[in-house]
């Protein structure tokens, strides 16, 4: 594990001369602060976090604070700044408890309201927004927005201890002639049309259908709780909305698809079954359609 540099352990050794301070407990706190990520509440650091980053950081923070109690020491600051600076000290170590107000000056106590509001604004976003937004991001594909095949197995699972849920529909389309658009248009036109496909798809289901990106070409769609016919309405729709971009983007190559269709009847079925039946009739498509 990366510890204190030299030329920070000789900072450290300066501000303990300075300050009047034992150097091995400043030196202490200094590489606890390194290792727990400057959270005095002992708290590990994130392991996915760049270690060395993480330490660097950290103890630019703690020198940091050292020189500000310093020069609080050496200058003639008033009482409420001190109370204040305090407060702020307190919230970049990570300790995000709000603060009593037992204060009568009433610029002191505005200050220190608005910290605490602060902290329970950064609470709020990294205990609640920030997850979510991970989550977000881990489920989606980048490209177009739609979820990815790691979120499938999530939902199948989900979906599989809903029986009012069954039967649910599965719709796997196989863009066509992709490489080709890669090959001769370049992977940016090829993105393009992507995008293209997964909007025509979006744009053919319900709200709550699912559509994922299963791989660089494929897509599938779960439809629960599946109504008569409803199938073959959705492959209806997503084939006149790929009509309808080719027109409005004269796409050439045009953008197309080898569309196939099942139906995983209940969660007694192997999801798999049902999801190969629809590869299969897709892969039938896509060679019959071959001149």
């Amino acid at each position: 594990m990366y510890g204190l540099s030299r030329r920070e352990i000789e900072r450290i050794k300066e501000l303990s001369k300075e300050l009047n301070l034992d150097f091995n407990h400043l030196l202490q706190l200094a590489e606890e602060d390194l290792k727990f990520g400057c959270q005095r509440n002992l708290t590990p650091a994130p392991l996915n976090v760049n270690k060395k980053k993480l330490l660097l950081f950290q103890s630019n923070l703690f020198l940091n604070a050292f020189k500000r109690h310093l020069q609080i020491k050496k200058g003639n600051f008033s009482a409420k700044t001190v109370i204040i600076l305090e407060k702020i000290e307190e919230i970049i170590g990570g300790c995000l408890k709000e603060k009593e107000l037992p204060v009568d000056d009433p610029e002191v106590k505005i200050v220190l309201e608005a910290l605490n509001d602060l902290i329970k604004s950064v609470d709020f976003r990294v205990n609640y927004i920030v997850p979510r937004q991970v989550k977000y991001l881990a489920y989606r594909d980048p490209l177009t927005n739609v979820y990815n095949r790691h979120f499938l197995r999530e939902v199948v699972n989900r979906l599989s201890s809903k029986k009012e849920e069954f039967p649910i529909g599965i719709v796997f389309i196989d863009m066509n002639n992709l490489k080709k658009v890669n090959d001769t248009l370049g992977h940016k036109m090829g993105d393009f049309y992507i995008q293209k496909m997964s909007e025509a798809i979006a744009s053919s289901v319900r709200q709550s259908d699912y559509i994922f990106r299963f791989g660089g070409d494929e897509f599938i769609v779960l439809v629960p709780r599946l109504k008569e016919n409803a199938l073959d309405k959705i492959v209806n729709r997503i084939r006149k909305n790929i009509e309808q971009i080719n027109t409005k983007e004269e796409l050439n190559p045009p953008l197309s698809a080898s569309i196939g269709i099942s139906i995983w009847k209940s969660p007694e079925e192997p999801f798999q079954k049902a999801l190969e039946q629809a590869d299969f009739k897709m892969y039938a498509e896509k060679v019959n359609d071959k001149p």
